[in-house]
């Protein structure tokens, strides 16, 4: 995945935004990988020209064009909430500029409110992008907890990744597993269409497991999630620069938290019928 997300050599909004990923979610495996980006300055240097590219695509409204110096008509929401998401993970590295972040998150907040389509195709689009939204502005967080509750309110009309980020935006605004428990760790279906969200099922499953990251990454829904991951990496469903960037997010991420480490337990020895000798672990 690091391979051809490192080689892939167009430059549009989603494909900059998903080559950079790397550079925050699995900067170890990236430096092993790319000896030429092992040392910290040059590995810096490639996160600020990804950072920089991403942003030269930043309308004055505070959204993003699909790619730099090319005006159109509106930003493209869908990649918007996929490049703020990524600058909101970015701005540790005091990399992102605060002025331009603060305007995408404002891009963000105006699209909750906007108006949504006609047909029912693109209404289950523009939902599972507000509900992006929310989870990015939870990120930041600003839970927007009266549009979580309206769009959990839109059954049918909801797709496999609204509900998995508004699951995420409630996963982080409370931080309990409650409602990614409910989401439940069955694999899931195909989409019968991709749609202008790009939903995928491998991309969705990747996403249930970078929610849990965020709350519980020692959970068993969360370890068989990662196994189904990586699986699916195994097994070449990762095809397109979306699946394999937001892949190694949570993967990177769950290596990250859970290597080496484990939960606190207490523990009594059972006796059989009398007391036990030993105390409590």
């Amino acid at each position: 995945a690091l391979d051809y997300l490192g080689s892939y050599p167009y430059g549009c909004l989603e494909q900059t935004t998903s080559a950079s990923w790397p550079y925050l979610a699995v900067p170890a495996m990236l430096k092993s990988i790319d000896p030429e980006k092992a040392k910290d300055s040059e590995f810096r240097q490639a996160l600020d020209y990804g950072i920089r590219r991403i942003l030269s695509m930043q309308r004055s409204d505070g959204g993003f064009n699909g790619w730099p110096g090319i005006g159109y008509s509106s930003s493209y929401a869908w990649t918007t909430a996929y490049a703020v998401h990524f600058l909101t993970e970015a701005k540790s590295t005091g990399l992102v500029p605060q002025d331009a972040l603060k305007s995408a998150l404002d891009w963000m907040r105006s699209y909750l409110s906007s108006s949504l389509p006609d047909d029912n195709s693109s209404i289950m689009n523009a939902l599972s992008v507000k509900a992006y939204v929310c989870y990015v502005l939870a990120l930041n967080g600003d839970a927007p907890l009266g549009w979580m509750q309206f769009l959990g309110e839109q059954g049918k009309f909801l797709t496999q990744s609204a509900r998995i980020f508004l699951a995420g935006a409630n996963a982080v605004a409370t931080g309990q597993p409650d409602a990614l428990t409910e989401l439940g760790t069955q694999p899931l279906a195909r989409p019968a269409r991709y749609g202008w969200s790009l939903e995928s099922s491998p991309r969705n499953e990747a996403l249930r497991l970078l929610m849990w990251t965020h709350v519980d990454p020692f959970a068993p829904e969360a370890a068989l999630l990662a196994k189904r991951v990586m699986e699916n990496g195994n097994s070449g469903y990762w095809r397109s620069t979306t699946e394999n960037a937001i892949a190694a997010m949570p993967v990177g991420r769950s290596t990250e938290k859970t290597a080496g480490a484990s939960r606190d337990f207490t523990a009594t020895p059972a006796s059989e019928g009398h007391n036990s000798p030993h105390p409590p672990l």
